[in-house]
Protein backbone atom coordinates (compact mmCIF):
# COMPACT_ATOMS: atom_id res chain seq x y z
CA UNK A 1 0.00 0.00 0.00
CA UNK A 2 2.81 2.51 0.71
CA UNK A 3 4.46 1.53 -2.11
CA UNK A 4 1.74 2.20 -4.26
CA UNK A 5 1.58 5.53 -2.30
CA UNK A 6 5.14 6.18 -3.50
CA UNK A 7 4.28 5.68 -6.98
CA UNK A 8 1.57 7.61 -7.17
CA UNK A 9 3.21 10.63 -5.56
CA UNK A 10 6.35 9.64 -7.83
CA UNK A 11 4.46 10.09 -11.34
CA UNK A 12 2.52 13.23 -10.01
CA UNK A 13 6.10 14.64 -9.54
CA UNK A 14 7.36 13.48 -12.88
CA UNK A 15 4.24 14.81 -14.73
CA UNK A 16 4.77 17.84 -13.04
CA UNK A 17 8.37 17.91 -14.13
CA UNK A 18 7.23 17.48 -17.24
CA UNK A 19 4.57 20.67 -17.37
CA UNK A 20 7.25 22.83 -15.84
CA UNK A 21 9.56 21.68 -18.75
CA UNK A 22 6.77 23.15 -21.47
CA UNK A 23 6.47 25.99 -19.13
CA UNK A 24 9.86 27.45 -18.99
CA UNK A 25 10.16 26.39 -22.77
CA UNK A 26 7.13 28.22 -24.25
CA UNK A 27 7.70 31.08 -21.63
CA UNK A 28 11.16 31.89 -23.12
CA UNK A 29 9.75 31.18 -26.41
CA UNK A 30 7.33 34.41 -26.14
CA UNK A 31 9.61 36.01 -24.62
CA UNK A 32 12.06 35.88 -27.39
CA UNK A 33 9.04 37.00 -29.40
CA UNK A 34 7.29 39.68 -27.67
CA UNK A 35 8.92 40.84 -24.50
CA UNK A 36 9.35 39.24 -20.93
CA UNK A 37 6.71 41.26 -19.51
CA UNK A 38 3.98 40.52 -22.40
CA UNK A 39 5.40 36.33 -22.10
CA UNK A 40 4.66 37.01 -18.30
CA UNK A 41 1.24 38.36 -18.80
CA UNK A 42 -0.15 35.74 -21.02
CA UNK A 43 1.25 33.02 -18.59
CA UNK A 44 -0.99 34.85 -16.03
CA UNK A 45 -4.28 35.55 -18.35
CA UNK A 46 -4.04 31.76 -19.87
CA UNK A 47 -3.89 30.36 -16.44
CA UNK A 48 -6.43 31.93 -14.81
CA UNK A 49 -9.03 31.71 -17.66
CA UNK A 50 -8.60 27.96 -18.02
CA UNK A 51 -9.08 27.61 -13.85
CA UNK A 52 -11.90 29.53 -14.17
CA UNK A 53 -13.32 27.64 -17.13
CA UNK A 54 -12.93 24.85 -15.16
CA UNK A 55 -14.09 25.29 -12.01
CA UNK A 56 -17.13 27.37 -14.00
CA UNK A 57 -17.73 23.62 -15.63
CA UNK A 58 -17.74 21.68 -12.29
CA UNK A 59 -20.67 23.78 -10.61
CA UNK A 60 -18.30 24.57 -7.63
CA UNK A 61 -15.53 25.83 -5.69
CA UNK A 62 -13.53 24.41 -3.17
CA UNK A 63 -13.42 25.70 0.16
CA UNK A 64 -10.16 27.79 0.73
CA UNK A 65 -8.98 28.32 4.19
CA UNK A 66 -6.81 31.79 4.82
CA UNK A 67 -3.53 30.29 5.61
CA UNK A 68 -3.70 28.17 1.83
CA UNK A 69 -4.98 31.73 0.46
CA UNK A 70 -2.27 33.66 2.20
CA UNK A 71 0.64 31.13 0.94
CA UNK A 72 -0.98 31.26 -2.58
CA UNK A 73 -1.47 34.80 -2.78
CA UNK A 74 2.19 35.58 -1.63
CA UNK A 75 3.58 32.38 -4.03
CA UNK A 76 1.83 34.43 -6.86
CA UNK A 77 3.13 37.72 -6.42
CA UNK A 78 6.46 36.27 -6.00
CA UNK A 79 6.53 34.38 -8.66
CA UNK A 80 5.14 36.72 -11.22
CA UNK A 81 8.75 38.72 -10.06
CA UNK A 82 10.26 35.67 -11.08
CA UNK A 83 8.54 35.13 -14.43
CA UNK A 84 9.36 38.65 -15.43
CA UNK A 85 13.20 38.20 -14.56
CA UNK A 86 12.82 34.24 -15.85
CA UNK A 87 11.95 36.22 -19.33
CA UNK A 88 14.37 38.78 -19.03
CA UNK A 89 17.28 36.14 -18.75
CA UNK A 90 15.88 34.09 -21.65
CA UNK A 91 15.66 36.65 -24.05
CA UNK A 92 18.99 38.23 -23.57
CA UNK A 93 21.16 34.29 -23.27
CA UNK A 94 21.10 30.66 -24.36
CA UNK A 95 17.86 28.89 -23.00
CA UNK A 96 19.51 25.58 -22.30
CA UNK A 97 22.06 27.99 -20.07
CA UNK A 98 19.12 29.96 -18.44
CA UNK A 99 16.32 27.11 -17.89
CA UNK A 100 18.77 24.59 -15.90
CA UNK A 101 20.34 27.65 -13.97
CA UNK A 102 17.10 28.99 -12.92
CA UNK A 103 15.77 25.00 -11.83
CA UNK A 104 18.42 24.34 -10.21
CA UNK A 105 18.60 27.17 -7.87
CA UNK A 106 14.72 26.75 -7.56
CA UNK A 107 14.98 23.07 -6.31
CA UNK A 108 18.07 23.59 -3.63
CA UNK A 109 15.41 26.08 -1.98
CA UNK A 110 12.79 23.87 -0.68
CA UNK A 111 14.50 20.94 -0.33
CA UNK A 112 17.22 22.73 1.96
CA UNK A 113 14.19 24.15 3.97
CA UNK A 114 12.92 20.67 4.44
CA UNK A 115 16.23 19.02 5.34
CA UNK A 116 16.93 21.86 7.89
CA UNK A 117 13.34 21.20 9.63
CA UNK A 118 14.67 17.95 9.86
CA UNK A 119 13.13 15.61 7.04
CA UNK A 120 14.34 12.12 6.63
CA UNK A 121 16.28 11.39 3.60
CA UNK A 122 17.56 8.20 2.55
CA UNK A 123 21.23 7.65 0.79
CA UNK A 124 19.63 6.63 -2.18
CA UNK A 125 17.32 9.58 -2.32
CA UNK A 126 19.94 11.96 -1.13
CA UNK A 127 22.53 10.10 -4.79
CA UNK A 128 19.46 10.86 -6.91
CA UNK A 129 19.19 14.40 -5.53
CA UNK A 130 22.79 14.97 -6.25
CA UNK A 131 22.20 13.60 -9.60
CA UNK A 132 19.55 15.51 -10.24
CA UNK A 133 21.16 19.17 -9.46
CA UNK A 134 24.07 18.09 -11.10
CA UNK A 135 21.96 17.37 -14.25
CA UNK A 136 21.02 21.11 -14.35
CA UNK A 137 23.99 22.22 -13.61
CA UNK A 138 25.78 20.14 -16.35
CA UNK A 139 23.34 22.14 -18.43
CA UNK A 140 24.26 25.52 -17.87
CA UNK A 141 28.24 24.67 -19.58
CA UNK A 142 28.41 25.02 -23.31
CA UNK A 143 30.29 22.60 -25.23
CA UNK A 144 34.35 24.96 -25.05
CA UNK A 145 33.80 24.18 -20.82
CA UNK A 146 33.05 28.05 -20.37
CA UNK A 147 29.92 29.39 -18.46
CA UNK A 148 27.85 31.47 -20.42
CA UNK A 149 26.88 34.32 -17.91
CA UNK A 150 25.35 36.64 -20.38
CA UNK A 151 21.59 37.11 -18.96
CA UNK A 152 22.64 34.51 -15.76
CA UNK A 153 22.15 37.16 -13.05
CA UNK A 154 18.81 37.42 -14.11
CA UNK A 155 18.11 33.55 -14.11
CA UNK A 156 19.51 33.20 -10.87
CA UNK A 157 17.66 35.82 -9.46
CA UNK A 158 14.31 34.13 -11.13
CA UNK A 159 15.70 30.76 -9.75
CA UNK A 160 15.51 32.23 -6.06
CA UNK A 161 11.74 33.87 -6.67
CA UNK A 162 10.55 29.97 -8.14
CA UNK A 163 12.25 28.55 -5.01
CA UNK A 164 10.37 30.85 -2.80
CA UNK A 165 7.20 30.34 -4.41
CA UNK A 166 7.75 26.08 -4.31
CA UNK A 167 8.11 26.65 -0.77
CA UNK A 168 5.15 28.50 -0.18
CA UNK A 169 2.88 26.37 -2.78
CA UNK A 170 4.70 22.90 -0.38
CA UNK A 171 2.58 24.54 2.71
CA UNK A 172 -1.07 24.27 0.48
CA UNK A 173 -3.56 21.69 1.28
CA UNK A 174 -4.40 19.21 -1.51
CA UNK A 175 -8.09 19.88 -1.17
CA UNK A 176 -8.30 23.50 -2.31
CA UNK A 177 -5.17 23.75 -4.80
CA UNK A 178 -6.87 24.79 -7.93
CA UNK A 179 -8.50 27.70 -6.07
CA UNK A 180 -5.39 27.89 -4.51
CA UNK A 181 -3.95 28.49 -7.82
CA UNK A 182 -6.50 30.86 -9.17
CA UNK A 183 -5.51 33.26 -6.45
CA UNK A 184 -2.18 32.67 -7.02
CA UNK A 185 -2.64 34.07 -10.26
CA UNK A 186 -4.78 36.42 -9.94
CA UNK A 187 -2.76 38.29 -7.16
CA UNK A 188 0.53 37.52 -9.59
CA UNK A 189 -1.12 39.69 -12.32
CA UNK A 190 -1.91 42.56 -9.90
CA UNK A 191 1.39 42.72 -9.22
CA UNK A 192 2.59 43.33 -12.54
CA UNK A 193 -0.43 45.54 -13.53
CA UNK A 194 1.90 49.14 -12.54
CA UNK A 195 3.80 47.94 -15.66
CA UNK A 196 1.19 45.90 -17.66
CA UNK A 197 -0.03 49.70 -18.30
CA UNK A 198 2.77 50.55 -20.24
CA UNK A 199 3.19 47.56 -22.27
CA UNK A 200 2.28 47.93 -25.94
CA UNK A 201 0.03 44.61 -26.23
CA UNK A 202 1.24 42.65 -29.29
CA UNK A 203 0.43 38.78 -31.00
CA UNK A 204 3.68 38.45 -31.47
CA UNK A 205 4.70 35.54 -28.17
CA UNK A 206 0.70 35.00 -27.72
CA UNK A 207 0.15 31.29 -28.88
CA UNK A 208 3.90 30.25 -26.63
CA UNK A 209 2.59 32.40 -23.97
CA UNK A 210 -1.07 31.00 -23.72
CA UNK A 211 0.74 26.99 -23.94
CA UNK A 212 3.18 27.95 -20.76
CA UNK A 213 -0.38 29.67 -19.02
CA UNK A 214 -1.83 26.34 -19.69
CA UNK A 215 1.23 23.83 -18.63
CA UNK A 216 1.70 26.00 -15.91
CA UNK A 217 -1.74 25.40 -14.23
CA UNK A 218 -1.04 21.55 -14.25
CA UNK A 219 2.55 21.61 -12.90
CA UNK A 220 1.32 23.83 -9.88
CA UNK A 221 -1.56 21.65 -9.48
CA UNK A 222 0.24 18.42 -9.10
CA UNK A 223 3.35 19.46 -7.37
CA UNK A 224 0.77 20.86 -4.36
CA UNK A 225 -1.11 17.05 -4.31
CA UNK A 226 2.40 15.58 -4.51
CA UNK A 227 4.18 17.99 -1.98
CA UNK A 228 0.70 17.02 0.44
CA UNK A 229 1.28 13.50 0.05
CA UNK A 230 5.54 12.84 0.46
CA UNK A 231 8.98 13.94 1.23
CA UNK A 232 9.22 17.33 0.05
CA UNK A 233 12.99 17.13 -0.10
CA UNK A 234 12.67 14.16 -2.87
CA UNK A 235 9.69 15.29 -5.00
CA UNK A 236 10.65 18.93 -4.89
CA UNK A 237 13.70 18.32 -6.46
CA UNK A 238 11.93 15.31 -8.52
CA UNK A 239 9.63 17.82 -10.02
CA UNK A 240 11.64 21.10 -10.26
CA UNK A 241 15.17 20.32 -11.44
CA UNK A 242 14.12 17.55 -13.63
CA UNK A 243 12.23 19.53 -15.56
CA UNK A 244 15.50 21.35 -17.01
CA UNK A 245 15.94 18.28 -19.42
CA UNK A 246 12.51 18.48 -20.48
CA UNK A 247 12.42 22.26 -21.14
CA UNK A 248 16.07 21.73 -22.94
CA UNK A 249 14.04 19.14 -25.23
CA UNK A 250 11.42 21.02 -26.25
CA UNK A 251 13.92 24.31 -27.37
CA UNK A 252 15.51 21.59 -29.36
CA UNK A 253 13.01 20.59 -31.42
CA UNK A 254 11.83 23.67 -31.96
CA UNK A 255 14.98 24.04 -33.78
CA UNK A 256 15.96 27.10 -31.60
CA UNK A 257 18.81 25.84 -30.31
CA UNK A 258 21.15 22.99 -30.42
CA UNK A 259 22.26 20.29 -27.69
CA UNK A 260 26.13 20.12 -26.78
CA UNK A 261 27.57 17.55 -25.28
CA UNK A 262 28.10 18.21 -21.79
CA UNK A 263 23.78 19.34 -21.76
CA UNK A 264 23.38 15.69 -23.02
CA UNK A 265 25.39 14.34 -20.30
CA UNK A 266 23.31 16.54 -18.20
CA UNK A 267 20.01 14.52 -19.57
CA UNK A 268 21.96 11.10 -18.51
CA UNK A 269 22.53 12.20 -15.08
CA UNK A 270 18.79 13.47 -15.05
CA UNK A 271 17.54 9.73 -16.24
CA UNK A 272 19.87 8.55 -13.41
CA UNK A 273 18.43 10.80 -10.64
CA UNK A 274 14.83 10.06 -11.83
CA UNK A 275 15.60 5.86 -10.93
CA UNK A 276 17.64 6.65 -7.87
CA UNK A 277 14.81 9.00 -6.59
CA UNK A 278 12.05 6.62 -7.42
CA UNK A 279 13.22 3.70 -5.50
CA UNK A 280 12.60 5.06 -2.13
CA UNK A 281 9.53 6.43 -3.19
CA UNK A 282 8.63 2.50 -4.33
CA UNK A 283 10.01 1.01 -1.70
CA UNK A 284 7.07 -0.24 0.79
Amino acid sequence: MLASAGNAQMIQALFAAGLWGGTDAFAGLSARRSTPLLAALWLHLASIAVIALYLVLRCGWSAVSWRDATFGMLAGVVAAIGDVLFGQALSKSSMTVGIPLANVIAAAIPATVAIVLGEHMTLLAGIGMTGALLASALAVAPSNGRLAVHGAGYAAIAGFCFGVMYGLLAQVHAAGSLPVIFLMRCAGTVALLPAEWTATLVKAGMVTGVLSGFASVGANWLFVIAMSMGSHVTLSVVAIALSAPVAMLIVNLCGREQLTFVQGASAACAVTAIALLAIPQMMP
